[in-house]
């Protein structure tokens, strides 16, 4: 179906993709790893006609495109972007049509008929049934990923393209809890069951292996291993895309010096928090974890004043705290978990970014001194592993991942006392993954306190000392030492234990 030969693309000086080389057959699902600046990115972007390739040939069904490629979803090329696009106040049904047209009757603008009767067989193909009227922000995460996949088989219909499509999954499953992640794999298995040729990318390996007929691992540009899923390791594909073996991926938890707790919360309600009581002292690492929607999503923006709770206390170092400015000013940072809405400034550069916290400090008799600037921000940017390391270079012009560690450097360089993480790694690949969990376990040993709110149980339970799980908004369970398990998360997450201390003891 798609055959990718020696593509290149470079921006300036700095080359993206060296020489490509890729199959994607009909009815299969070929996984795509690489660490994030890889080039992963780049080719979506060629391949949907944003990008012009500076070498290299790109065929589909047999016959050459020209790059870049015009109109590819009239020719049977689409992709669900990590972003999906959708607008949360409009219906289903609303954002199905908005994209290329709605369908049109004899007398109006718009059937209505026409297009629930294009949507319910769409939804029929892909095996999903969502109410057409529903609005958009009302769906969970999955079902909003489905919507945009109706949309772009829609979008293919529309554009008349022959043959079967290459429907392209850019991290679909990102943001995305295990039962939701299961739906969709599912989706796309309908898809390529039904001739589609897909191209996930993703960076759970365990959900490529167990959901790909073949991976492919592109590094510094360039394709380094494509094999059968069935013929390889978890190990073989981190080697192949870190061009080494890694002997730890986590970093190992250091002992907790003890003394006062640095951080104390009483009583903290929002939403859907219920009610939180935790102390966190300097050094120590505490998760809070549980399904999807037990209030961990909201708690981080409760502790830094991001968002206003409905009751309750946050205190650091004796200080009450209650916005933005009082975390600040005591020393509380926070990683957001939406990096698009809460961690970039769009239009600027990284430097711009980085030193943004710290910027009065950069001045010197009212002026601006860029060289320092610029160096803070080359230091900090490559600590946490950002690829490249050009602090002049426009946000845009980053992957999402690094972006991601530009926002983790952004708030290190505050010095804080209290860090608060919100899906730190979400997004990042392998072994950036671990760079930023080691800088993370480095920086408790000089005292830093660390909250860490994710559904992440795997990392959760190898970072942390001590985890909190949610159920209902509340605290249903709290493991420490041999307790902090991944397997004991998931239980007392799903309310399948009772170790732990019991429901509503102090954290």
């Amino acid at each position: 179906m798609l055959e990718l030969t020696g593509i290149a693309k470079s921006f300036g000086a700095v080359p993206a993709l060296v020489s490509v080389d890729l199959v994607v057959e009909p009815q299969t699902i070929v996984g795509l790893l690489g660490q994030n600046g890889s080039g992963k990115s780049t080719l979506v972007k060629i391949l949907t006609g944003i990008h012009r390739v500076d070498a290299g040939e790109i065929r589909f069904h047999g016959s050459v495109l020209e790059s870049p490629v015009r109109h590819a979803s009239r020719r049977g090329i689409v992709v669900i972007h990590q972003d999906l696009g959708l607008h949360p106040q409009l219906s289903v049904l609303d954002n199905v049509g908005v994209g290329d047209g709605y369908a049109t009757g004899k007398l109006l603008p718009r059937s209505r008929r026409g297009e629930l009767s294009t949507f319910r067989r769409l939804g029929e193909r892909l095996g999903i049934d969502l109410a057409p009227w529903r609005l958009v922000g009302e769906l969970s995460p999955a079902e909003r990923v489905f919507v945009a996949v109706i949309r772009a088989l829609r979008e293919l219909e529309h554009g008349g393209g022959d043959g079967q499509p290459l429907i392209l999954f850019d991290e679909p499953t990102a943001l995305l809890p295990a039962a939701e992640s299961a739906r969709l794999i599912e989706m796309m298995r309908r898809l390529a069951a039904g001739g589609a040729g897909i191209l996930f990318i993703t960076h759970r390996l365990a959900e490529l292996m167990a959901t790909c007929d073949k991976a492919a691992v592109i590094r510094d540009g360039s394709v380094v291993f494509e094999r059968p899923t069935s013929e390889v390791s978890h190990d073989d594909y981190i080697e192949a895309m870190l061009g080494r073996r890694m002997s730890s991926y986590y970093p190992e938890k250091h002992p907790v010096p003890g003394g006062e707790a640095l951080l104390r919360v009483r009583g903290l309600r929002g939403r859907r928090l219920q009610g939180l009581d935790l102390d966190v002292r300097p050094g120590e690492i505490v998760g809070v974890t549980g399904l999807v929607g037990m209030g961990q999503e909201e708690l981080p923006m409760l502790l830094c004043g991001g968002a206003p709770a409905a009751g309750g206390a946050v205190e650091v170092g004796g200080r009450s705290i209650a916005t933005v400015r009082d975390a600040l000013e005591s020393g509380m940072a926070m990683v957001p978990g939406d990096r698009r809405r809460d961690g970039v400034w769009t239009g600027t550069t990284a430097q711009e970014n980085v030193t943004l916290p710290v910027l009065g400090s950069l001045f010197d008799r009212g002026l601006l001194r860029a060289r320092r600037q610029r160096e803070q921000a080359r230091d900090l940017m490559g600590r946490a592993g950002v690829r490249p390391n050009r602090p002049d270079l426009p946000i845009s012009a980053f992957s999402g991942g690094n972006q991601q560690k530009i926002v983790f450097a952004k708030w290190m360089n505050t010095d804080p006392r209290i860090l608060v993480l919100d899906e730190p790694t979400q997004g990042v690949d392998a072994g950036a993954k671990r760079d930023l969990l080691q800088w993370i376990v480095s920086e408790t040993t000089r005292g830093i306190a660390v909250v860490v709110a994710s559904a992440d149980h795997e990392q959760v339970a190898a970072l942390c000392h001590r985890v909190l799980v949610l159920r209902e908004g509340a605290i249903a369970t709290v493991l420490e030492g041999a307790q902090v398990t991944e397997e004991q998360i998931l239980k007392a997450s799903s309310g399948l234990t009772s170790s732990g201390r019991p429901e509503g003891e102090m954290a």
